[in-house]
């Protein structure tokens, strides 16, 4: 994983939420990369990136999450 980019500060940011133990983890994850930042992510705002998401195959969607909201 990590010789193919898929982590950010030792946290797996190549995670497809496609059950409720990976949308959880997917949330702790975001929460944690936002939080090295300062920045928080809503229940909201994290729900709307997941529906946005949730069909994309190959998207790493932690990474993306995290990129788009810091980028607001």
């Amino acid at each position: 994983m990590g010789q193919l980019g898929r982590y950010s500060a030792n946290i797996m940011t190549y995670v497809k939420p496609s059950n409720l133990k990976l949308i959880d983890r997917s949330y702790r994850y975001i929460s944690e990369l936002l939080g090295h930042s300062g920045k928080v992510i809503s229940d909201d705002v994290f729900y709307q990136k997941i529906l946005e998401f949730y069909d994309q195959e190959s998207k790493p969607f932690v990474l993306e999450a995290v990129e788009k909201t810091l980028n607001r």
